[in-house]
């Protein structure tokens, strides 16, 4: 495939809206392999201006949520591959109909980044216990945190009961008419309210 410069587009481009001729014959004039490459410049033009016949030096990396909205659009809508990409600011349909075109193959696992040979089952089963593993590590620290924490709330009503019973036996002491059925009267009031 022949590479054009984006000076030799942009003249083709301004030629044919400035109607010095159609197509066929611009692609004649300019050695153009044939005129479906010019008419596809003169509409990625009018789409999207330079940037549309610019080729780009990277490639444009695109988030498989973005594919994935890219193919419910194409599934959705009557556009075509063309017009579709060009209103989503790809200057490349054909990426458009490969990604539907695996997304009909695959579902939506056609743009999962995992690229290699396939895995064995004995590495997805060696992966499986890992993540097993992990888990019941995890679960493990959570277990032995809320044990801990247990622990510590034990401790700690322990220590308001003791308390408590000092606090009784000590106004025993001061007050001898004070009895343990009235300490359990106010504190059943306590507790009710």
């Amino acid at each position: 495939m022949t590479k054009y410069s984006f000076e030799l587009k942009l003249k083709v481009v301004q030629d044919y809206d400035n109607g010095v001729g159609g197509c066929d014959y611009l692609a004649k004039k300019y050695h153009v392999t044939n005129e479906a490459i010019v008419r596809r410049w003169v509409k990625a033009y009018k789409e999207l201006g330079a940037v549309g016949i610019q080729r780009k030096r990277q490639n444009t990396v695109y988030s498989t949520q973005f594919k994935l909205n890219a193919v419910n659009l194409y599934l959705t809508s009557e556009k075509s591959y063309r017009e579709l990409a060009h209103e989503l600011g790809m200057n490349n349909p054909p990426l458009l109909t490969r990604w539907v075109s695996n997304y009909r193959k695959k579902g939506e696992f056609a743009f999962s980044n995992v690229q290699g040979r396939p895995r064995k089952e004995s590495e997805l089963l060696e992966i499986s216990i890992k993540k097993a593993k992990d888990v019941v590590n995890e679960t493990e620290q959570e277990l032995a945190r809320l044990q801990n924490d247990n622990l510590n709330l034990r401790m700690e009503v322990e220590y308001l009961k003791r308390l408590r019973r000092l606090w009784q036996e000590q106004h025993k002491r001061e007050n001898p008419e004070w009895s343990v059925n009235s300490d359990e009267n106010s504190s059943s009031h306590l507790s009710n309210s």
